[in-house]
């Protein structure tokens, strides 16, 4: 026992040198060779896990044979020194440069340190308060120097505009998985600063100076509560308290200050600590008050809680803690149900659904970007570099103590998706969770024992789940170093009390609370995946569009009516070496804010935006080598469709049907990429469908979108999609699909007949033949999963009002053709050079792929634009407006006859028979009908596709006769 206190005289100070020197990130600022960091990461991860056990330990002997250890003080400025050249080397070297005013920051501080290392040093409070200055002068330089950017400032973009707010705020996620500060309540702290034009980063350095301040406030408050008069009590905390000091050194670390620019994760953090400090100073109504304000500010106050409840419990009795508890959980549902006064409730409802629904918010927390500087913590890049990263998701499952009861109360998902299964792998993480829950009980009468079981707690998440290591090393320094004042200034605990089987009972059934919350389901209903709507359009938002314009371009798409939309999901962004993570959500700045799948997809369907997923393309190993043999990748690629519909379909209802490969016909993405021959590409549908269908028994799987090729001969590598589609057929490629797709593009007006292979050919024409080609196959529905015109300046190009009218004749066209169910336009926004800058993008007028969109292309993507809509954004709009929910009844006009030669007349109604009819028509020649059209009301109004109202006409016994269109102009007749 001797020998355990004499390790623990050393082994503490030596655990705040390794957590206040970042853990392992320290030899990345440093710049040390890679394979010394990678041993230095594993050593720490080793080290702090031999820690967090020894914290345990001493929860259970709980005996104060010796006090934390005094370092020289000399010796803690030499670790503010530490930390004040990392903050230099990583400020001046990587965020900004030499900065005059940030180099005379540094150099003055590096002065004032060194300078404490010769002389005797002053007071504790005096070094405090000098490290407080020189760390908030240096977060103010940054403000002044560095101002947040949309993209990569995490959750801080939030509240960087008001408008934001009211428009995207609670239903953005951040760019990983598991935000455990991302609750509402947190965001909103910045609003006061917002409010008075301040930069709302200040609200970071309060924060933490509050942490300071809790510190000092429990290390006073136990002096005090002991009999020591309050100015002799913080006397001693002034001259004495080494637990500040080391406080002043986490003030100074890189790792503080990119969280102080860039997140709102100091806010919760400042929170919990103050719940800490009330508990230790024993003000329980303030700690109640705290609990509930920390609870709806951020998840990880849930790791505390329980432990603060069974300490209660010791204290207080079962009827107390009762009635504390209900107080709390009322405060944090008030203060969860605050923002709806900032926020429209319907985006507060969706976001709260989200966090409870959403299978990945809450039951998996993991960190998938071994790119970026957080993973360097815990044990993932050391199993990542030796091969292991399969073994991962256990030894998290096993490590996360108590959030596991968090994760089963709150999500579902623990049961509904995989069951037993679910449960039983589960099951290590449970009865850790347990085991540490019994614990506690067991030794929480002592402050010291309840400190030292949440230390251990967080740092476990710690090492396990580097996702929230930034989020979670403050919390474990400050419990740590409440710990230590608890160390210095409390008395010898009572003796362990009998632990009751009742509550025995209670913690190992505490998992199971969760089961009710899955048999009410209390899901909110998802979009209808098998809506009949025929409206879609390719907008690519996870792949062409940043984060920060994902609401804006979902509010357009629901301004045009668009009920569904093609994502594009590429593997090669995805999983980006082999045998490597599934990388589903972007981490900040990274490729400009791009490739965020989860958020691109939730967002859409949380509006009611049905999504159909394309899954595309060569491996990112193969990339640069091209071609990329297909042999080569399959079996990756079937573990790329299985992981990628489990978790969008099954999981969580979001994507019901997929889009294998596009234009496999063209040599651009055929041959090109592996796919060279029609057999290869059924080798692919055949693997993809039973990836998919093993990952989701509904899966609907889509043939890859065929592309029109109207060159004679095509070239090389190159095949017209009914030829290509032919051959598929004859080795059996439709068997493996359900759908088929193509992209029937053409260089002139939808009506025109142009020359295919022998034949003259209108657009109509084409879909005929496509169904005589299918007949022999079961008659497979078509989807248009491509379609458009550009207004670019060439040969072939559009004017603008031309495209309008083209897009809504080739809607009606294919709506009015039996086994065409959807048409999606490409593409919403006009697109521009993959290597552009987002802000600036690059066009050229005579490049036909920059101009197919609806939209100019405009930064920030702002709806109020003047300019930003083009005439076939209006024109679709219009025609959704008219159209939606309604059905062909009669075909009037079809140009079939010398009477109607060029006119095009179309009836539509809707089932329910609640509306008077809708009809479209319009001519492409000089011949227009005169009889009289029967719609059965007084009053009859013309419409352009462009929206204007042209006429209001009486009718006479309900029959009206219809003035001409001028030629390629559609118009709507619609009774008033």
């Amino acid at each position: 026992m001797h020998l355990l206190h004499r390790t623990a005289y050393y082994l503490f100070p030596i655990l705040a040198l390794v957590l206040l020197l970042e853990v392992s990130s320290v030899p990345q600022v440093y710049g040390l060779p890679a394979p010394l960091t990678l041993h230095l990461e594993t050593a720490a991860a080793l080290g702090l896990l031999l820690v967090a056990l020894g914290w345990v330990v001493f929860a259970i002997i709980d005996r104060r044979e010796c006090i934390l250890p005094g370092l020289p003080r000399r010796m803690l400025v030499l670790v503010l020194l530490l930390a004040w050249l990392a903050l230099a080397r990583d400020v001046l070297g990587v965020l900004f440069g030499l900065h005059p005013l940030l180099l005379a920051l540094f150099a003055g501080g590096a002065l004032l340190l060194t300078g404490m290392l010769f002389f005797p040093p002053p007071a504790s409070g005096w070094i405090v308060v000098s490290a407080v200055l020189l760390g908030s002068g240096v977060r103010l330089a940054c403000f002044f120097v560095e101002p947040m950017k949309s993209f990569s400032a995490d959750a801080l973009l939030t509240i960087e505009r008001f408008g934001y707010i009211l428009n995207d705020g609670v239903l953005r996620l951040a760019p990983w998985q598991s935000p455990p500060t991302s609750l509402p309540i947190a965001w909103m702290a910045y609003l006061p600063a917002y409010v008075l034009g301040l930069d709302v980063r200040l609200v970071n350095l309060l924060a933490e100076l509050l942490i300071g301040v809790a510190l000092a406030w429990a290390a006073i408050a136990l002096q005090t509560n002991a009999g020591t008069p309050p100015r002799a009590a913080l006397a001693t905390v002034w001259n004495d308290d080494r637990v500040l000091l080391l406080w002043s050194a986490v003030f100074l670390l890189p790792a503080a200050l990119h969280w102080s620019l860039t997140s709102i994760a100091p806010v919760p953090l400042a929170l919990i600590a103050l719940l800490l400090a009330t508990l230790v100073s024993e003000r329980t109504m303030a700690t109640v008050l705290l609990m509930g304000l920390a609870g709806a500010a951020s998840l990880l106050t849930m790791v505390v809680v329980p432990f603060i409840l069974l300490y209660w419990l010791h204290r207080h009795g079962w009827w107390r803690t009762l009635l504390l508890a209900i107080i709390a959980v009322m405060m944090m549902a008030l203060l969860c149900l605050l923002p709806v006064a900032f926020w429209l409730q319907e985006y507060l409802t969706t976001w709260y659904w989200m966090w409870m629904n959403v299978g990945d918010i809450v039951p998996h927390r993991y960190w998938a970007h071994p790119e970026t500087w957080v993973e360097l913590a815990g044990f993932q890049r050391p199993l990542w570099a030796l091969g292991m990263g399969a073994a991962l998701e256990p030894l998290q499952l096993s490590g996360n103590t108590l959030l596991t009861g968090v994760q089963v109360l709150g999500s579902a998902e623990a049961y509904q998706t995989t069951g037993t299964a679910r449960l039983l792998f589960n099951l290590p993480q449970l009865l850790l969770a347990a085991s540490m829950l019994l614990l506690t009980w067991y030794r929480a009468r002592s402050m010291f024992a309840l400190l030292s079981i949440i230390t251990a707690s967080l740092l476990f998440y710690l090492l396990f789940h580097p996702v929230s290591s930034p989020y979670v090393y403050t919390p474990v320094l400050v419990v740590a170093l409440l710990w230590a004042i608890v160390w210095q200034y409390s008395t010898s605990p009572e003796p362990p009390k009998r632990i009751p089987r009742s509550v025995i009972a209670l913690v190992l059934l505490l998992p199971l609370v969760g089961l009710p919350i899955t048999l009410v389901n209390n899901r909110l209903p998802l979009p209808d995946h098998h809506n009949t709507s025929p409206f879609g359009v390719v907008s690519r938002l996870g792949v062409r569009v940043r984060d920060d314009d994902y609401r804006a371009m979902v509010t357009l798409m629901q301004e045009a009516g668009v009920q569904w939309q093609r994502e594009e999901l590429t593997w090669a962004t995805i999983q980006r070496h082999r045998d490597g993570m599934f990388v589903w959500t972007a981490y900040p700045g990274y490729a400009r804010g791009l490739y965020d799948y989860d958020r691109a997809i939730g967002i859409q369907v949380t509006a009611g935006i049905h999504v159909l997923a394309l899954l595309s393309y060569h491996p990112a190993w193969f990339y640069g080598h091209e071609p990329a043999p297909l042999d080569a990748w399959i079996d990756d690629w079937g573990d790329f469709v299985y992981a990628t519909v489990r978790r969008y379909g099954y999981e969580r209802g979001w994507v019901k049907y997929w889009e294998v490969w596009n234009e496999p016909n063209l040599h651009l993405y055929g041959a090109h990429l592996g796919i060279n021959t029609p057999e290869k590409y059924t080798q692919l549908l055949a693997v993809t469908r039973q990836a998919a269908r093993a990952a989701d028994p509904e899966a609907q799987l889509v043939l890859g979108g065929l592309a029109s090729v109207w060159v004679e001969p095509p070239p090389v590598f190159n095949s017209d999609y009914r030829s290509y589609l032919s051959d598929v057929a004859q080795v059996g490629g439709l068997e493996h699909v359900d759908i088929v797709a193509i992209h029937p593009y053409r260089p002139s007006a939808p009506e025109d007949r142009l020359p295919r292979k022998g034949q003259l050919e209108d657009f109509r024409a084409e879909l005929h033949a496509m169904d005589r080609l299918l007949e022999p196959f079961g008659s497979l529905p078509i989807w248009i999963t491509e379609m458009g015109w550009s207004t670019y300046t060439g040969e072939l190009g559009l004017d603008e009002e031309t495209q309008a009218y083209y897009l809504v004749r080739m809607y009606l066209l294919a709506l009015t053709h039996p086994s065409v169910e959807k048409v999606f336009w490409y593409e919403l926004r006009n697109s521009t050079t993959d290597d552009a800058d987002y802000e600036q993008p690059f066009f050229d007028a005579a490049e036909e792929q920059f101009h197919y969109g609806l939209l100019r292309r405009s930064y920030p993507l702002d709806p109020e634009q003047d300019d930003l809509r083009k005439p076939a954004f209006i024109a679709y709009r219009k025609l959704t407006q008219m159209l939606e929910g309604h059905t062909l009844q009669q075909v009037i006009a079809d140009n079939t006859t010398p009477e109607t030669a060029g006119v095009y007349w179309y009836r539509f109604t809707r089932p329910d028979q609640k509306e008077q009819p809708v009809d479209v028509f319009w001519r492409t020649g000089s011949v227009w009908p005169t009889f009289a059209a029967d719609y059965g009301c007084a009053k009859v109004s013309l419409w352009e596709a462009n929206g204007e109202r042209r006429a209001v006409l009486p009718t006479i016994d309900g029959a009206v006769t219809i003035p001409e269109p001028p030629v390629g102009v559609p118009w709507y007749a619609k009774c008033e």
